[in-house]
């Protein structure tokens, strides 16, 4: 394995800060992820050549021990530290390879091993052919820039400058350390305990540099204020708390503006000639080398698709780590339903099908908010909401067959009581957190129940500055059956009036 077990009390986390590299600084990180890459494709190369060696052994009676050559074999291709010791091997036999720090090389040797470990599990679960895809793949280096990882404290890298970073790389032909040393934009004031550094490039000229921390997890602080999420297509969440406030957690917006303006990028990037000029160049060996180079229109294409990819992953990024630390702020207990979009046929075509992929990333959220409860000393569990839906909160009735999702309010059959569908799900939810709070041994303070009742709606709304939360009117029941949400007006106006009827 690549990673010792990691510690339950370790909190881990990361800062991503810009670089300013310029031109010449650029060309030799681009130099140094192209040999990574390189070593990369070799590394699969060797591996697949020793399986084949390996093939070509006769097996082993039972009971008899593997040959002295099969060991080896299998060392050097099942272990990471087998894949490791090829590195210096390679070394001698492609001098280029020295120009590298040997901290990337190894990593390089390491997330092989990593590959070839994820392939074996899979196997083992899904079967040989189902696994086949997850094998090692040769690597693109000018479609996926090869990260330089740096993963011991401060062994080829250098913060103690603060606002610049150090990086070290191999020896030249002449045994001379090469460096290169580039500006931190708004590094974090904690710089000096950063325990890796990992070089990314973004786009065609945007470099980072990622750094990770740890730091000692504290223990749960006790409190009363819980609320409940439940996940939505229509909304991204909708919640309901312990003091009878509701709040709808509206989507991301413009993500779907966003999605037409990829596609038609993408619709006029793919009607130019990708493979359209012929290029030759002369290595320094003297030998020539051919391959094809993407049109300026291509590529100007492509150029735009990858920034507006990039700027849709920090939005939603952004999204859900801002709604996270707004609910921590809100709340000492988050529970959450454990509902995730399905990617399959919902009946409405292939577009909207992969809108409902795209733009519901609820999974990744549930991940992100659960660490930053850890960071936060507050409690997040994910639950089941199997029911939660078509189940009265009132008087526990589930209406068979349950509730088309086009229905937004209904009335139990039981009691008469309207329900909004989403709220209700929330309410029901809210009684299984407590209940599964009140189950718990290291639960050290349990809350009440608090209103059973709503007394208070209002909109989340998300934008550049932040989160706001915006009044709202109760609708207009379309049902003529009597209701029992009680507790006052739904939706006070700021000023203390009660809002205009429709």
């Amino acid at each position: 394995m690549r990673f010792k077990k990691r510690d339950e009390n370790i909190l881990n986390y990361a800062r991503k800060v810009s670089l300013v590299v310029p031109e010449d600084d650029a060309r030799v990180l681009d130099g140094q992820s192209k040999i990574c890459n390189w070593l990369k494709n070799r590394l699969k190369d060797e591996v697949e050549d020793r399986i084949k060696l390996l093939a070509d052994i006769p097996k082993p009676a039972q009971g008899e021990q593997p040959s002295d050559q099969a060991k080896e074999l299998l060392q050097a291709i099942s272990t990471a530290q087998g894949l490791r010791n090829l590195v210096p091997e390679l070394k001698e036999q492609f001098p280029f390879l020295k120009v590298v720090h040997s901290s990337p090389l190894k990593n390089i040797a390491l997330r092989v091993a990593d590959t070839i470990d994820r392939f074996q599990k899979s196997k083992r679960k899904q079967g040989k052919a189902a696994a086949h895809s997850q094998w090692l793949a040769y690597s693109s280096w000018k479609r996926d820039w090869t990260s330089l990882e740096y993963e011991e404290p401060n062994k080829g890298w250098n913060v103690e400058e603060f606002g610049w970073l150090r990086l070290s790389l191999g020896a030249n032909a002449e045994g001379r350390r090469l460096a290169v040393r580039l500006k931190l934009v708004d590094p974090p004031k904690h710089m000096a305990r950063a325990r890796s550094c990992r070089i990314i490039r973004e786009g065609r000229d945007r470099y980072y540099a990622v750094f990770t921390f740890k730091r000692k997890k504290e223990a749960i602080e006790d409190g009363d204020r819980f609320v409940y999420l439940d996940p939505n297509h229509k909304n991204f969440a909708y919640g309901v708390d312990n003091s009878g406030n509701a709040f709808e957690i509206a989507n991301l917006s413009k993500l779907a503006a966003a999605e037409k303006s990829l596609d038609k990028l993408k619709g006029y990037r793919d009607k130019c000639k990708k493979k359209s000029l012929w290029v030759d160049t002369v290595r320094n060996d003297g030998t020539v080398g051919t391959h094809w180079h993407p049109s300026r229109k291509w590529q100007r294409y492509q150029d735009a698709v990858t920034r507006l990819e990039s700027k849709v992953r920090d939005q939603k990024k952004h999204f859900m780590y801002s709604l996270a630390n707004r609910l921590m702020r809100e709340y000492d207990v988050i529970g959450i339903g454990d509902y995730v979009p399905a990617s399959a046929d919902h009946g409405k075509g292939a577009v909207y099908n992969r809108a409902v992929v795209n733009r519901t990333f609820h999974g990744r959220f549930k991940r992100i908010l659960t660490w930053v409860g850890q960071r936060s000393r507050k409690r997040v569990l994910v639950m089941d909401e199997t029911g939660t839906t078509r189940t009265c909160h009132c008087c526990g009735h589930a209406v068979e067959g349950g509730i088309h999702p086009e229905i937004r309010e209904w009335t139990c059959p039981q009691c008469l009581s309207v329900h909004i569908r989403d709220e209700n799900a929330c309410q029901n939810g809210l009684q299984r957190l407590a209940s599964q709070m009140a189950s718990e041994a290291d639960c050290p303070h349990l809350p009440c129940l608090g209103h059973q009742s709503v007394v208070r709606r209002c909109n989340w709304r998300f934008s550049a500055q932040g989160w706001e939360g915006v009044p709202k009117r109760r609708r207009q029941s379309k049902l003529n059956a009597p209701t029992k949400l009680s507790g006052g007006d739904p939706s006070p106006r700021r000023d203390g009036r009660q809002p205009k009827r429709s």
